[in-house]
């Protein structure tokens, strides 16, 4: 992933993490974040720090389906921590990702309790 931006945010644990704008984003830099969060069973925090430190400002210039790809990891990163799907409802939507020809498209989440 190529990081121009000289944006930056610190993590939970003090670390200063570089932001990367989503237009720079790649369909094969994301897929990268899911195929190694899931062959290292680090599924959720693996995403949850990628797409913390996507920067969204430039949303508008990015392709639809990488926003489309990101919001989804962003979303249901968010519903397994508030406990709204299991671990394996979460691992079955990455592998989903990787398994989809020519894009992602918005996934339908379970109906809330």
């Amino acid at each position: 992933m190529s990081c121009s931006s000289h944006n930056r945010w610190k993590s939970s644990k003090g670390i200063s993490v570089a932001l990367i704008g989503i237009q720079e984003l790649t369909r094969n830099d994301v897929l990268s974040v899911v195929q190694h969060a899931l062959a290292h069973g680090t599924d959720s925090l693996a995403v949850a720090e990628f797409v913390a430190s996507v920067d969204w400002t430039r949303a508008a210039s990015a392709s639809g389906e990488i926003r489309a790809l990101v919001g989804n990891l962003e979303g249901w990163t968010t519903e397994l921590d508030e406990g709204d799907i299991s671990r394996r409802q979460y691992r079955a939507r990455l592998k989903k990702v990787l398994a989809s020809p020519g894009g992602p498209r918005p996934l339908a989440s379970p109906t809330r309790r």
